[in-house]
């Protein structure tokens, strides 16, 4: 197999253009992710504040209200899911994007000899510690969907003393808010199969291409 350099004169797009724009594309995905997590921890816990303390202090009885609150409960929840896949969907880009910047990185110094510094290159651990530290935001995402869970559970207790039906709802849509918070907290998986898994190789026909390798690399945060 030939050396990829070979493969890739440079034209009309150089490669250190095609990795600002990939570096480009991965501050866009982080604000975006960044700004998702922002705006639903404001929104999310100003919901579940005002929610959960008119839902402690219900009375007995149904009130009139009461359904309007009950929908933002369930709503709350189909909102957690969305911020859920949203940042779920920039965290397998970013990480695809990254193993196309780590591509570029090392072309210059494949085997690290010259020890050109290179934010992806394992070897240096920059990208491991980040993926690291990411954790603590994978664990904010996770505590707020967790809250914004509770609505729906106080309202399907209360309603669970007067009707059957409408608490078999709200409990479920409780439910899936858990399992809204379980999925952001094991985020660092999807992110670690990508590192992991993800390369670009020369195919026998000559081409190169991503592939998606079944055997793992060690080593990976």
């Amino acid at each position: 197999m030939s050396d990829p350099k070979s493969e890739f004169p440079l034209l009309s797009v150089s490669m250190e253009k095609r990795y600002g724009s990939a570096w480009a594309e991965i501050n866009a995905r982080l604000t975006s992710r960044q700004n998702a997590l922002l705006a639903f921890a404001t929104g999310g816990v100003t919901a579940v504040s005002v929610l959960a303390g008119v839902a402690f202090k219900l009375p007995e009885e149904k009130v009139v209200w009461q359904g309007a609150l009950e929908g933002l409960a369930v709503g709350l929840v189909a909102l957690t899911w969305a911020v859920t896949l949203l940042i779920r969907n920039n965290d397998a880009l970013i990480g695809l994007l990254g193993v196309f910047c780590k591509t570029l990185e090392l072309r210059d110094d494949p085997n690290n000899t010259i020890g050109l510094p290179a934010w992806h290159n394992d070897e240096q651990e920059w990208i491991l510690f980040a993926r690291k530290y990411r954790r603590y935001s994978d664990a904010a995402a996770t505590i707020i969907a967790f809250l914004a869970s509770v609505p729906a559970f106080v309202f399907g207790y209360h309603e669970l003393k007067l009707r059957a039906w409408p608490s078999a709802i709200l409990f479920g849509a409780g439910a899936l808010g858990v399992v809204a918070a379980i999925y952001l907290y094991f985020g660092f998986k999807l992110r670690k199969e990508i590192a992991e898994r993800v390369k670009f190789k020369q195919q026998e026909s000559g081409k190169w291409k991503m592939v998606y390798e079944k055997n793992k690399t060690p080593g990976h945060v």
